[in-house]
């Protein structure tokens, strides 16, 4: 008899304890909690979705307090991510609507940080050259980087989290870059020399950038050359005299006189 009573006392108080919240699973973004649910399954499934839906790309700013068949719940856009039971604010001393709020901001600010970000995604150089990508976000692992095409030689410095692109080939590709499930690109257009295209050479240059020689395609280094239509010719051999007083103008035009 006194086994029943203290199971049918041992069942009321289970009844009216509250969810324990050092029970309870977190979940991460990187490494930072985001929020925590009753289990560890609910947990996993909630991180696999929130990194794909920052993978893709969806703003910070969707992401809200709204309503699920009556009850408060954290969306993102139009997509229900947990409903946000009594339970819950129960035992985290709050309301659903007050901590679906909180969970909604530090949300928020992991977004903002994203997985994986780089400083630039575009860049040129020139062959030989060499330029650095600096890469932070909340993705943990390795960092791998790899070229599309040999064109560009690149490495990581996992420490830093820097990448090094430098140029072998003049073209144009794409640098994958991957840690965790965060991905990035940097697009890398390679240019013959001095950071110019072969198409924007000015005439009278070198490959190397420098100007060539004293004349090229009618232009000195200089530019055009241009000549008075006043300016008299002398045949080669043919000595110039001082000119006199008594000379017409324009007769001292370096020819002889009778």
């Amino acid at each position: 008899m006194r086994s029943r009573i203290a199971a049918a006392a041992w069942i009321l108080l289970l009844a009216f304890l509250p969810w324990n919240p050092c029970q309870a699973a977190d979940v991460v973004l990187g490494e930072r909690v985001v929020f925590r649910v009753p289990d560890e399954a609910q947990a996993a499934a909630l991180t696999a979705r929130l990194e794909g839906l920052l993978q893709s790309g969806a703003a910070a700013e969707s992401i809200r307090v709204g309503k699920s068949e009556g009850q408060t719940a954290l969306l993102w856009g139009d997509e229900v991510l947990v409903v946000v039971t009594a339970e819950m604010g129960q035992a985290n001393s709050s309301t659903p609507p007050a901590l679906a709020a909180v969970w909604a901001e530090n949300l928020r600010k992991v977004v903002r940080t994203g997985l994986l970000r780089v400083d630039r995604n575009r860049l040129e150089l020139p062959v030989g050259g060499e330029q650095v990508v600096r890469v932070t976000g909340l993705a943990q692992g390795p960092l791998e980087a790899v070229s599309a095409s040999p064109s560009v030689q690149v490495a990581v410095d996992q420490e830093s989290g820097a990448v090094s692109l430098v140029g072998v080939a003049v073209g144009r590709t794409r640098v994958d870059l991957r840690r965790g499930n965060g991905r990035e690109v940097v697009w890398v257009h390679v240019k013959d020399w001095a950071g110019i295209d072969r198409g924007d050479r000015s005439p009278g240059s070198r490959a190397d950038g420098r100007p060539g020689g004293a004349f090229r395609h009618g232009h000195s280094v200089l530019g055009p050359t241009r000549m008075s239509p006043a300016a008299g010719i002398r045949p080669a051999g043919v000595a110039l005299r001082p000119r006199r007083a008594g000379d017409a103008a324009g007769a001292s035009d370096g020819h002889p006189r009778g």
